[in-house]
């Protein structure tokens, strides 16, 4: 069994360009390190109040309790910055396996990573 692992281990080496082995390092700490920023995220969105589909209503929430609002929009902010690196890598990985849908991918990840970025950076200017 660990024979056919190591071959598929081989047979793969071809397609990682490992001149970007410490982008892949730093991308693959940047997504656990955001990771662990999204759940201390949530956590404080929920010692906030939750999340709450009434406008007015979240408002006068976050009023009540502006620095930990501050601190989730924060956390949210920087863990997307982290991600930054992580899609080039991630792009750079994958890019020899099928660069089509891997290029697709990597510009809505960094769509997503800016949009998100322009709502997160708006909240904290409430």
């Amino acid at each position: 069994m660990s024979g056919n692992l190591n071959k598929s281990v081989k047979d793969a080496s071809p397609l990682i360009d490992p001149t970007w082995k410490d982008l892949y390092m730093v991308g693959g700490i940047g997504w656990m390190v955001a990771g662990l920023i999204y759940i201390i995220a949530l956590a404080l969105t929920f010692m906030v109040g939750g999340l709450v589909g009434d406008n007015p209503t979240t408002l006068s929430i976050l009023a009540g309790k502006p620095m930990l609002a501050y601190a989730a929009f924060g956390l949210l902010s920087i863990s997307d910055i982290l991600m930054l690196p992580a899609v080039l890598a991630l792009y750079l990985a994958l890019k020899r396996v099928n660069k089509n849908a891997v290029l697709i991918a990597a510009v809505l990840l960094f769509m997503f990573i800016i949009l998100d970025l322009s709502f997160e950076f708006n909240g904290l200017t409430l």
